[in-house]
């Protein structure tokens, strides 16, 4: 049996070395369903996202939702779409840092030290969102990166 030598966790997807344990690798904390729905090639069925990646597309939906879209769970979003119609200036920049960290605060039991940057990029008419964090039970930091841009 090959063993990970780390001491900040054990999620299957958390390789220091390289080499996942097979103990580990069997048991799929944290499992989602993977929304660009890939087959698999000998199963023929949906590859689900376990762990690391499972959280990183939870933390990203839960910043994308917006309040009332989840059905029999209308409270759950941080409307961060309706922020962005407003001309961007650092008062707009901190009410989506307050509106992100919210949300994940409230509906995302997982994480912790949540840390949210964004920065304008008036090129592409986006807001580029960093999302730090740290996974309960790991003490490396995690960086989730993406744009925030307006649907017309």
């Amino acid at each position: 049996m090959v063993s990970i030598n780390n001491t900040m966790g054990n999620l299957s997807d958390f390789n220091r070395n390289g080499v996942a344990s097979i103990r580990l690798a069997e048991a799929n904390l944290y499992s989602d369903l993977n929304l660009a729905m890939p087959i698999h090639p000998n199963r023929k069925d949906i590859i689900p996202l376990t762990d690391l990646a499972a959280i990183k597309q939870a933390v990203k939906n839960l910043v994308l939702t917006n309040t009332g879209e989840k059905l029999f769970r209308a409270d759950i979003g941080g409307n961060i779409t309706e922020l962005l119609f407003e001309n961007y200036s650092n008062y707009q920049a901190i009410d989506i840092i307050f509106a992100i960290k919210d949300v994940l605060t409230n509906y995302e039991p997982r994480i912790k030290n949540i840390k949210v940057q964004v920065t304008p990029t008036t090129d592409k008419n986006a807001i580029a969102v960093t999302i730090g964090y740290t996974i309960n039970n790991i003490e490396e930091k995690f960086d989730l990166q993406f744009a925030l841009n307006r649907i017309r």
